[in-house]
Parts: C-alpha cells; structure tokens; sequence
C-alpha cells in the first residue's frame, strides 16, 4: 500500500491490526528554533499521529523512529511522553544495545542504531546513509544517530 499516512492510517487500518511501524529520518517540523512542542510547523510525527499509531497497533506492537537530528528526537521524546501522561500509553523496549541518552516520562531515547531488538535485521546502506556520512544536512548530526524504540501498552 502506498499514499500519504496521514490519511491511510486513521482511515484504512483497522485497530490493532499491525505489530510494527517503522518510520526511518523523518523531515523535522522546522530546523531551528526551541523545543517548545506547542510552538512547532507541520510535520508528521504530530501528537494527532502518534494516537493513530497507537490505534493501529496491536497490543505490545512496536514502533521505531530513527533520526539522525538531535533537536528532533528530543522533541518526539517529549510528545510520547505528554501522551503517556493523557492514558495513550507507550513505553520503552528494553535494548541490549544503544545507549540511553535521556528519558522522560518512562520513555527513553536512545544514541547509536536500533538493533534487532527493535526490528532492524540487517544492516544495510541506502542513499541517505551515504549522504548522512558526507555531512550533506547541517541540522543534521554526521557521526549520531538517535532512536525511540516503543511498544504499545493498553
């Protein structure tokens, strides 16, 4: 299936109908500014989103999101966690691997590449790694990766 997810998901996934979502350098709300969740542009990954994938997982399903922008990563922490806190509940999947670089409202966000334990099997090289490793993006970090790697809780 192909389309635009803003609409595909709420409106031809059924609920708790997928055990995985994995969504792989999404475009940042905007490049610069403040952290300020409540202040930021359009983007995908809004609160509005994250309640649709939550809805179509199935319980314990998982969602990865690997970002390779900082402010970014920071602020989808920070999203995951206020829903954890209006009962759209998530919760972090306990990694062997990756280090934790912060937490916040039991959700962890994570340095380093998902593993297997989040879903990623095999490691491969696409165009944007190696646009990534030539440090073409300046909002972007060319030597770090972050990642949320979360499961649905009822």
């Amino acid at each position: 299936m192909g389309g635009d997810a803003l609409r595909i998901l709420p409106n031809h996934i059924p609920p708790s109908s997928i055990s995985a979502i994995f969504v792989n350098h999404p475009e940042p709300p905007q490049q610069t500014g403040g952290a300020d969740a409540k202040s930021q542009g359009f983007h995908l990954l809004s609160r509005e989103f994250f309640i649709d994938m939550h809805r179509a997982l199935e319980d314990g399903g998982m969602l990865t999101i690997v970002t390779d922008n900082r402010w970014y990563a920071m602020l989808l922490l920070k999203i995951v966690a206020a829903l954890n806190n209006a009962g759209v509940r998530f919760k972090s999947k306990k990694l062997s691997e990756g280090s934790r670089v912060h937490s916040e409202g039991g959700v962890h966000l994570y340095q380093g590449s998902p593993g297997p334990e989040c879903g990623h099997v095999v490691k491969a090289s696409s165009y944007f790694d190696r646009l990534w490793q030539k440090g073409i993006n300046r909002h972007a970090e060319t030597t770090n990766r972050f990642f949320l790697c979360i499961v649905r809780l009822e």
